[in-house]
């Protein structure tokens, strides 16, 4: 009898084993299955995408009642467990019909999510008294994980950051006239001043966010560049980048990023160039036949220099496709694990909303805002400005402010960037 139970332990122990080994490194799973919550049955169906090439590690969750399909997405590390709807609260009356789904471990990853009018919303972009009652209702809801949360600000100088909000593993970076401010947690007193330059610089187009390195043209220079200045946003260490060859024009611009280089078009004097973060070089790119290298959705081809010179030719790494009633539509990430976000236009400025690209059907409201121009994608969060502040939205925080630029009313040209780690 103990060696047959030792044999179990065993075994038991082997099956274990196996089911992690198959969770981290397997290729993830498709299930369908039943809950039910207060005498409400739910079905889901949950698709778990893990180690696939050109995808994002992710669940793709559809929670069906009454024929009324609720959709999530979310990145958020659950080491490919199954089954990972554990509970949904249900709600609906003649103007909404809302959930609040809690997952492995009571964790909520969405806020309340309600349809109306065929549009799904987070509960707290309502203003109605029924839905507010059913969400006080929840025993299990945190109100201050879906709070914007301004109580304690970092003040340096036109900047006011929300520290609360700051995301762990986020890096911003914000120009200013002699530099950049930079935001994260790695920052004790979360908002650090990077000096450049010596003089006031209002505007400089050769600046860019590659990885978690900010590079700028040395705007000390005056008429041509010798060397950029790169800022390593994780620690604030500043390093220098210089040419040896041919000076570049200030009449230069960024044409984009791939991997660790940035690529910039030299218009006075048709050159491409080619900066290397990784070996802190500058290269003038080879021109074929008068021809530039040019990228755009994952492929390179050629483009004439006369042309780069006259038309500003910008790498392409978001597609952009048409859709009726929408000012702009991006498609961001991979092919089955991103995101689609359409920008509506409004008296007011836009509406913002987004789909999983794994079901374009159901759009979810995220936000309204009056500028579109400076939007930032990084994972399964989006950074967008409202009047003087920065915001992100994000399914397990909901739309939270990270900072406040009194100088945004003033100079259209400050902007931010983010790396995340």
């Amino acid at each position: 009898m103990k060696k047959l139970f030792s044999m179990l332990i065993v075994l038991f122990i082997i099956y274990f084993l196996g089911e992690i080994i198959i969770n981290l490194f397997g290729k993830g799973h498709t299930l369908q299955y039943t809950i039910t919550t207060n005498n409400n049955n739910f079905e889901i169906s949950e698709n778990y995408t893990a180690n696939t090439e050109g995808e994002t590690d992710s669940y793709y969750i559809e929670i069906t009642i009454n024929n009324k399909i609720f959709n999530i997405q979310t990145y958020y590390n659950l080491y490919g467990s199954k089954r990972i709807v554990k509970e949904v609260y249900y709600y609906k009356d003649n103007n909404y019909e809302c959930i609040f789904p809690l997952f492995v471990g009571s964790r909520a990853l969405s806020n309340v999510l309600c349809y109306k009018n065929g549009i799904m919303m987070p509960s707290n972009t309502i203003v109605d008294a029924n839905v507010s009652k059913f969400v006080d209702s929840l025993t299990k809801y945190d109100a201050l994980q879906f709070t914007d949360d301004k109580s304690t600000p970092t003040i340096s100088g036109v900047v006011t950051v929300y520290s609360k909000n700051i995301i762990d593993g986020h890096y911003v970076a914000i120009n200013n006239y002699k530099g950049i401010y930079t935001i994260s947690e790695n920052n004790l007193k979360k908002i650090y001043s990077v000096k450049l330059f010596d003089a006031d610089v209002y505007k400089r187009p050769l600046s860019a966010v590659v990885g978690e390195n900010y590079i700028t043209a040395n705007y000390d220079q005056k008429y041509t560049f010798d060397r950029f200045m790169v800022v390593n946003l994780t620690n604030n260490e500043i390093s220098e980048i210089k040419t040896t060859e041919s000076l570049i024009d200030h009449d230069a611009y960024v044409q984009g990023i791939v991997g660790d280089s940035l690529y910039i078009f030299d218009r006075e004097n048709k050159a491409q160039y080619e900066i290397r973060i990784s070996s802190s070089s500058i290269i003038q790119v080879d021109s074929i036949d008068a021809q530039i290298k040019y990228y755009q959705n994952g492929v390179w081809s050629r483009v004439s220099a006369y042309e780069a010179a006259k038309t500003d030719y910008i790498f392409e790494n978001i597609s952009h496709i048409a859709v009726d009633g929408y000012a702009r539509v991006d498609v961001v990430g991979t092919p089955t694990t991103g995101y689609t976000y359409y920008y509506k236009k409004t008296p007011a400025g836009y509406e913002v909303y987004r789909s999983a690209n794994q079901n374009s059907i159901i759009r979810t409201y995220l936000f309204s805002t009056n500028k579109i121009s400076d939007v930032v994608y990084t994972g399964d969060f989006i950074y967008y400005s409202s009047g003087v502040e920065v915001k992100y939205y994000n399914d397990r925080t909901g739309n939270r402010t990270l900072y406040k630029n009194t100088e945004l009313d003033f100079n259209s040209s400050l902007y931010f960037n983010v790396y995340k780690k």
